[in-house]
């Protein structure tokens, strides 16, 4: 399969190796890079190289426009933009001429398709979810004030970075209800976005679900704990553990894992991949926490 890398930061790069080690001949779309099968434009990219796959992985504040311009270009194939999908939600919600993802790779880690299975259809008393890591060790060798986490503007702060939680819970537990958050600006970091999200909702199949996002753990964390009427779950992502009311399964995955079986997913079965509309709610659940009245 030919596949298209448009936008080669750090999150493209990374799509770019795993397509390649799937045996996708690939292509980029940057206008930095001087390398083999580099194209400077979409619009050449479509016409010399014609990909059946692109992955948008351009800033968030730049999605809108690339998705539009892929429609506007008549593209037919399969298109997954990174998360978020867009900075916020749109007066007039577009529909396009492919078929769209959205980057939510979590949703393939082994321990979030086990829970999904795990408590399908069943009403957990309470859910709390945690991610957070210090944003100046994000990405080694950048100022973290330069990048896009930073900037209003682009698309950047921990609310709209780290939105995986807010998918995966939907997805396992339905979507929201009565939700508000704190939205805050906590430590000395030289970002103009917040760097603290504490959020409260209900879900279809959650009674109380509680979620803590922030730029300031020096020591990465990201966990997920379930209280239900038959006993506790609590996974650690970081650490790869799975207790199940005391008993703990450990784990250790590529760390390209999630991203190959997203990609085979999104091109073959589209049963787990985040859909354009999953994306959407998303979308709608920042802007109901924004506008929530303790934020």
């Amino acid at each position: 399969m030919k596949s298209a890398v448009w936008g080669m930061g750090s999150i493209g790069s990374r799509h770019y190796s795993v397509l390649e080690n799937m045996g996708h001949q690939v292509a980029s779309v940057s206008s930095h890079l001087l390398r083999e099968n580099n194209f400077t434009s979409i619009e050449d990219c479509l016409d010399k190289f014609n990909p059946e796959y692109i992955i948008v992985s351009k800033i968030t504040g730049e999605h809108f426009n690339c998705l539009q311009k892929l429609d506007k270009l008549n593209f037919k194939g399969h298109v997954l933009v990174e998360k978020p999908l867009f900075i916020s939600t749109l007066k007039d919600r577009p529909t396009y001429s492919y078929s769209c993802g959205v980057g939510y790779n979590l949703r393939f880690h082994p321990f979030l398709i086990k829970l999904k299975k795990s408590l399908a259809n069943i009403k957990v008393d309470q859910v709390m979810a945690h991610c957070g890591q210090y944003l100046p060790d994000w990405r080694p060798g950048t100022n973290y004030r330069d990048s896009y986490s930073a900037s209003k503007e682009q698309g950047g702060g921990v609310l709209r970075d780290l939105s995986h939680e807010l998918d995966y819970l939907n997805w396992i537990f339905g979507l929201s209800d009565n939700i508000s958050g704190s939205i805050l600006k906590l430590s000395d970091l030289e970002i103009e976005t917040e760097d603290t999200v504490n959020i409260s909702m209900t879900q279809e199949y959650s009674a109380e679900t509680k979620v803590e996002l922030n730029y300031t753990d020096k020591v990465p964390r990201r966990t997920l704990e379930i209280k239900h009427p038959q006993g506790e779950i609590f996974v650690d992502f970081i650490k790869g553990s799975y207790s199940k009311n005391g008993e703990i399964e450990t784990i250790k995955i590529d760390r390209n894992h999630t991203y190959t079986e997203m990609h085979l997913d999104f091109l073959n079965k589209k049963e787990i991949v985040a859909s354009y509309e999953e994306g959407y709610q998303v979308l709608e659940m920042i802007q109901r926490i924004e506008n929530s009245k303790t934020s």
